[in-house]
C-alpha cells in the first residue's frame, strides 16, 4: 500500500473517530454550573435512547406567578476533581454552584439530571419566564442540544443533554491538503533523476 492510500485511510479513521465518539469520553474532565436553583438536589444519570422529543424550552414551567430570576444550567469541557464513574447526586446550595468532575467510568453520550428534592417538583416560587441551557460554546463544546420537561409518569422535572458536536470543516480540510501533498511528494520523487538512473 502506497503512503497516498496510507494517508487517506488514517484521514477516514480519523473522521469516523471524530464522528462516533461520545460527548464525556472516559478521564475527561467537565464543568456543571447552574445558577437559580435554591437549595435544590438532581441526579446526574448518563443514559442512551432518551426520547429527546419530550424536552424543550418552553416559556413557563409555574404560570401563578408574575416575576422571577431565570434559573440556567450549563455542562461544558473543563474542570478537575472529583471523579465519577456514572450516575450520582449532587445539591445546587444557594445562588451560582459550580461542579468540577472527571468522568472515570464509560463513555457519556446523553445526560439525564433529575431534580430529587421536594419530591421532584419545582417550588411554588420557582415561576421562571425562561429556563436556560447550555452544553457548552466553542472549544468546551460538550452538547449540542438541551432542554426541560416534566415527566409525566413521576411527576419530576428533568433536564437533557444529548447529541454530539459535528467535526470542524477545518479538519476535514487539513486531511484533504495532507493527502494531496504525499501524493506530489511521492509523484516528484518518482520522476527524479535519481529514480529514473536506478531503473
Amino acid at each position: 500500500m502506497n503512503m497516498t492510500r496510507w494517508v487517506m485511510v488514517a484521514a477516514v479513521g480519523m473522521l469516523s473517530s471524530i464522528w462516533a465518539r461520545a460527548d464525556i469520553v472516559t478521564n475527561e474532565a467537565y464543568t456543571i454550573t447552574m445558577d437559580g436553583w435554591e437549595d435544590q438536589d438532581f441526579n446526574f444519570t448518563p443514559t442512551t435512547g432518551l426520547d429527546t422529543g419530550d424536552f424543550t424550552n418552553p416559556t413557563d414551567f409555574c404560570p401563578s406567578y408574575d416575576e422571577c430570576i431565570d434559573p440556567s444550567m450549563g455542562l461544558a469541557k473543563g474542570g478537575s476533581d472529583p471523579d465519577e464513574s456514572g450516575m450520582y447526586s449532587f445539591s445546587t446550595g444557594t445562588g451560582l454552584v459550580v461542579l468540577d468532575e472527571v468522568n472515570t467510568g464509560s463513555p457519556v453520550t446523553e445526560v439525564l439530571l433529575v431534580l430529587t428534592s421536594n419530591s421532584g417538583n419545582l417550588y411554588n416560587d420557582q415561576d421562571y419566564e425562561t429556563f436556560s441551557c447550555s452544553g457548552g460554546t466553542g472549544a468546551s463544546l460538550l452538547f449540542t442540544n438541551c432542554g426541560f420537561y416534566v415527566n409525566p409518569t413521576t411527576g419530576q422535572f428533568e433536564i437533557a443533554f444529548w447529541d454530539t458536536p459535528e467535526p470542524s470543516l477545518w479538519i476535514v480540510l487539513i486531511l484533504g491538503f495532507a493527502a494531496v501533498i504525499v501524493a506530489r511528494v511521492r509523484k516528484r520523487s518518482a520522476s527524479s533523476s535519481f529514480a529514473q538512473t536506478q531503473r
